[in-house]
Order: C-alpha cells, then structure tokens, then sequence
C-alpha cells in the first residue's frame, strides 16, 4: 500500500513538473512575440524618422538654394543703387557747374551793362552841358536847341537830345540813362522795333 503511494506522489512530482516547464515555455514564446514587436515598432519609427530626415535636408537644400539667389538679386540690386548714385552726384556736380557758369555770366552782362548806362550817362550830362551852354546864347539856343520836324528829323515838337549809338548799347538802356520810355524813343525816331545798329543817330526826347 505504502508502494503505490509513494508511486501516486512520483507521478503527481512528474505532472506537477511537466506543466510547469509547459507554463515556462507558453510565457516565454509569449515574451519573445513581444520583443519581436518592439523590433518591428522600432525598425519602422527608425524608416519613418530617416525619411523624415531626407524630406528636411531635401527642404534644407532648397531654402540654400533661394537664399543663394536672393542674394544675387540683392547684389545686382545694390549695385544698380550705387550706379544711380554715382549718376546723380556726377549730375549734381555738373548742375552747380551750370549754376557757377550762369552766375558768372550774368555778372559779366551786369558789367557789360552797367558800363554802357555810364556811357550812356555820361554822353546824356555832356549832352545836357552843350544844351545849357547854348541857351545862353539866344541865336545859337534857337537854331540848336529847337529841332523842327522833318522827313529826317525827329517825330513830334519839342526839343531833343541826340545820340550816337555806342557798341552795347540797347534801347532799354539809353532810355533808363536818359529818364525816358522806350516808346519815347521808338516814337521820336520812326523805329517798329528794339533793334538798334552802332553809330546809327538817336532823338531822345528832353522830359
């Protein structure tokens, strides 16, 4: 009796043993299929991540690229801003040239001017002289002083200077020297224009 049961507990040992290593074995295949998907997971966020990272140096590669040609244009750009520079003071420096140029020129006929009116001045208070100097005298007042009219003469009554045009001289200034308009001395002397020739004899009426 005491055989059998001592060979009951050896068999019950070697069930109790066996299912165990079966358990083992069932958790360990079930620890390998996890791993195994770990390894699947990884392989394809490793894929994913390279290209990822091709498709970012793909976009690096370009914003480089367009970089590279902005600058270019922003090169071409500064250098058509330097040219239109430099144009406008080369312009600026030839406007004040052009200004310098006028200034001087202008004092010039200023001059030019200023010496025909003292001419001009000049012959009037010589002129102005002789008149007096002849009113002293009754015959020679009223054969000099008096000019009538004639084909050749001045225009209107009265009495008058006479003057030789000098080289400069124009009728806005013999008229300003004398006090008198420039119709005046159109009028008196028969003339349909400003246009006056050297030497020609003027009649510059006595106001």
């Amino acid at each position: 009796m005491k055989k059998y049961y001592v060979l009951g507990l050896a068999a019950v040992a070697v069930m109790l043993f066996t299912g165990c290593e079966t358990m083992n074995r069932g958790h360990d295949d079930s620890q390998d299929q996890q791993i195994q998907e770990m390894i699947t997971s990884n392989r394809e966020t490793v894929r994913n991540y390279e290209q990822r990272s091709s498709e970012t140096q793909r976009q690096l590669a370009g914003l480089q690229e367009n970089y590279t040609v902005v600058i270019d244009k922003l090169n071409s750009l500064q250098r058509q801003i330097n040219y239109v520079y430099k144009q406008n003071q080369e312009q600026a420096e030839q406007i004040s040239n052009l200004q310098k140029s006028l200034a001087q020129e202008q004092q010039q006929r200023q001059a030019s001017m200023n010496r025909v009116i003292n001419t001009v001045a000049e012959q009037t208070s010589q002129a102005m002289s002789k008149a007096a100097a002849s009113r002293n005298t009754a015959s020679a007042s009223s054969s000099s002083s008096k000019i009538s009219q004639s084909s050749s003469g001045p225009v209107g009554s009265g009495e008058f200077y006479k003057y030789k045009v000098q080289p400069g001289a124009t009728l806005s200034a013999i008229a300003r020297a004398y006090k008198v308009s420039v119709d005046d001395i159109k009028r008196a002397n028969r003339l349909k224009s400003s246009m006056i020739r050297v030497g020609q004899t003027l009649y510059i009426p006595k106001k």
